[in-house]
């Protein structure tokens, strides 16, 4: 509409949806071509006595422009053309830095070098790296932020609503767990989060007992006080989540999507709305959304997710302070720039890959006689050369090859300003060998810095460092795999934080494996095949929602079937195996101690069996196709299996073991093996890592299995990278 369509012509499809979507009475925003044509309304009942002196000639203007300029010098404005005036010649610098941030830093300097009264500064969106650069050096910070729909309290609203909705989508609501400001109360947000990563799913036993956990907090002598004005808080929440949340399927009451609305109004008010700034426009939005369902009957989720999008919008620019007080003038585009300045510093002198620009076939521009994609052109381009008309003495291109992380690639009018490569300067060479820094006619003296020097490397006194807590296979197998990783995830305890804990694809459908089999044999020793099926399909429907909410959607109803039926069959083969070596499960989960180099060691056995004469025998379970477990058996290195035959059989380790591989339907073991000669290997890779610790020495982990072959450790194990929390922070410390 902004280039003269009427918004019905036309009979391109594109322009079809955009006509149906004019005419739906829904809940539209207005865009700014419909506020324009209401300007152009209320333009005709006014008359004025003012000038007004446009920056660009009125050909380039866009189509609803020309009409507002119309109607006013037909209001009476007398309207005058841009005034011709004699162009700058100024000196060009193009700055080339690796990243935003080293270039902030020289653009401080320019500015703390001089005086920057006759000074500009071109800053089109974020300028919150720039704002820190100056900021340091004592000078105003621009405080400019782009819109964004993703911050985080505008993400509030929609995840709230998400709880309406089934079935349960475990990451959307651990992502609203984890807002800083959730309408969810702290404790029962802890403890839900907590049980996601147990069981990715609603409604299963860590579910149930995250709240039983929450009023044990409240309780006393296993009593919960059901006064405490806070313990009701949290009490409401969950009323809330287990009697109105994660039911509605594809449409739902509007009263329900008001319910939801004055609940969280509610919440929010309990977070302090006038500490919290952001959550007012939060509440706006909630109230907004409560007007536009009032009176509708039924609200299809497709539906609400549009009435959302039309209320955030594009966002908003955050918590702005404002612009602080400086010396030199500021504007957010080029052409904005009406008067001369001795110098104009364009920061992030890069290509945005934005246009406003709408590739528009034959037949659709036939409907739009305002639609000129050449004056469109010639607008952009004349804003740029507005900034190089009024920059007197120079201008000052900043130009970083990366952005967020991205490379970046140069402005477009950078092919205009015919700056050959051999003059554009490195950042790094602003400053001499002397420590001189000089730059478009200013100079600064930088002061030396004082070099980093590390400590000498010494020996670290012997148990300084060793384990702190009970100790586990998954421990002792880091440890020996690679000690960097033990350090930072055993001994530090850094962690991973929670969104990346949550169980999905092979470790979530290992965990609701284990869960089926556990279950089925749940107070039984014995089960025929036909009993071992019949019950495994009942339990994988059942535990489902709670641990593998994620297989939920209809979309993936065809994985979901395939998975159904992996796991069933792989049950079968399961239970045939264990009737035919007429073994007896003792245990599901069975807690399993030691003790190993002074301090509690455990682990818990996937399926504890025995046979009629008592001998045992231990089954660990996985959800894998990879042959690498029947490699670690035959290699001798199978370290899990020996440390359950040690925890079962200390003195002699003659405890059978083996691997059950779910997809691959496959029991995997192997008759005669040492568990000793393993078990003593691994004992002694253990004292060899802590004695290399204690030198002084943190080594990192061998991925590759061919690296191995000069390995001195008296258990070589390959190191698991690819999955591994750290990868980032050992890059940094290789380099």
């Amino acid at each position: 509409m902004g280039n003269g369509w009427d918004g019905k012509s036309g009979g391109s499809e594109r322009l079809k949806a955009l006509s149906a979507l004019e005419a739906d009475p829904g809940p539209l925003s207005p865009g700014i071509p419909d506020r324009m044509k209401r300007v152009l309304t209320e333009l005709q009942d006014y008359h004025f006595d003012d000038v007004l002196l446009l920056q660009e000639p009125p050909d380039h203007l866009p189509c609803l422009w020309k009409q507002v300029i119309e109607q006013l010098r037909r209001s009476g404005m007398r309207v005058h053309d841009p005034e011709k005036t004699e162009r700058c010649t100024p000196e060009k610098f193009l700055i080339e830095g690796s990243n935003e941030f080293v270039l902030g830093t020289e653009c401080a300097r320019f500015l703390s070098a001089g005086d920057n009264r006759r000074t500009a500064i071109i800053c089109e969106g974020n300028s919150s790296v720039l704002d820190g650069a100056l900021q340091r050096s004592g000078i105003g910070r621009l405080n400019f932020a782009e819109k964004s729909r993703w911050r985080e309290s505008l993400q509030i609203l929609p995840l709230w609503l998400d709880t309406l909705w089934k079935p349960f989508n475990p990451q959307r609501f651990l992502e609203l767990l984890l807002l800083p400001l959730t309408p969810i109360p702290d404790i029962l947000a802890e403890k839900l989060t907590k049980a996601l990563q147990k069981e990715p799913g609603h409604g299963g036993e860590a579910w149930n007992e995250a709240w039983e956990s929450v009023k044990r907090v409240f309780g006393k002598d296993g009593k919960t006080d059901s006064r405490n004005p806070e313990f009701k808080k949290v009490a409401d929440v969950w009323t809330m989540l287990e009697n109105n949340c994660f039911r509605a399927e594809k449409e739902t009451p509007a009263e329900s999507i008001a319910a939801h609305c004055d609940f969280l109004i509610k919440r929010l008010a309990d977070l302090n709305i006038e500490q919290h700034r952001g959550l007012a426009l939060v509440v706006e939005h909630t109230r907004t959304l409560k007007k536009i369902v009032a009176g509708r009957d039924r609200i299809r989720q497709m539906e609400l997710a549009r009435m959302l999008d039309s209320i955030i919008s594009t966002g908003t620019t955050g918590n702005q302070e404002g612009q602080d007080r400086t010396d030199f003038a500021v504007f957010t585009n080029p052409g904005m720039i009406e008067r001369d300045f001795d110098t104009v510093l364009w920061w992030n002198f890069v290509d945005t890959g934005a246009t406003n620009n709408t590739n528009w076939t034959a037949d659709e521009i036939s409907v739009m006689p305002g639609y000129d994609r050449v004056a469109a052109r010639k607008l952009e381009n004349l804003s740029w050369h507005n900034a190089l008309n009024h920059a007197r003495k120079n201008i000052i291109f900043f130009v970083p090859l990366m952005m967020n992380g991205e490379e970046a690639f140069p402005h477009p009018f950078k092919d205009e300003l015919g700056i050959p490569d051999e003059e554009i300067i490195k950042q790094e060479k602003l400053t001499d060998s002397e420590g001189k820094w000089n730059l478009a006619g200013r100079s600064l003296a930088l002061e030396k810095q004082p070099l980093f020097e590390p400590a000498v490397r010494t020996g670290i006194e012997a148990n300084a460092i060793r384990p702190t807590y009970r100790l586990s296979y998954s421990q002792m197998k880091t440890l020996i795999s690679c000690p960097f990783q033990w350090f930072l995830q055993n001994y530090l305890d850094l962690k991973a934080p929670p969104a990346m804990n949550v169980p999905t694809g092979p470790q979530m459908l290992g965990t609701l494996a284990h869960k089926v089999i556990e279950e089925i044999y749940e107070g039984k020793e014995t089960l025929t095949v036909e009993e071992a099926v019949r019950d495994a399909e009942t339990k994988f429907d059942q535990l489902l929602p709670s641990m593998a909410a994620e297989l939920m959607p209809d979309a993936r109803s065809v994985e979901r079937k395939r998975i159904r039926t992996t796991l069933v069959d792989a049950v079968k083969v399961l239970v045939e195996e264990i009737n035919r070596r007429n073994l007896f499960v003792r245990g599901n989960e069975k807690k399993l101690q030691g003790t190993f180099d002074g301090l509690d060691f455990i682990g818990y056995s996937d399926i504890y069996l025995e046979d009629a004469d008592g001998n045992k025998f231990v089954i660990d379970m996985k959800w894998s196709t990879s042959s690498h477990y029947k490699k670690l058996i035959d290699d001798n290195k199978a370290l899990q299996l020996a440390t359950y035959s040690w925890l079962l059989d200390s003195d002699d380790l003659d405890v059978r073991c083996a691997y059950f591989l779910f997809p691959r339907k496959q029991l995997v073991s192997a008759a005669g093996t040492d568990w000793t000669e393993l078990w003593n290997n691994a004992r002694k890779a253990w004292e060899q890592r802590f004695s290399e610790i204690h030198s002084g020495e943190l080594a990192r982990g061998i991925e590759e299995e061919s690296d191995l072959r000069n390995s001195t450790s008296a258990l070589p194990l390959t190191a698991e990278c690819a999955f591994c929390d750290y990868a980032a922070i050992c890059a940094i410390t290789e380099d």
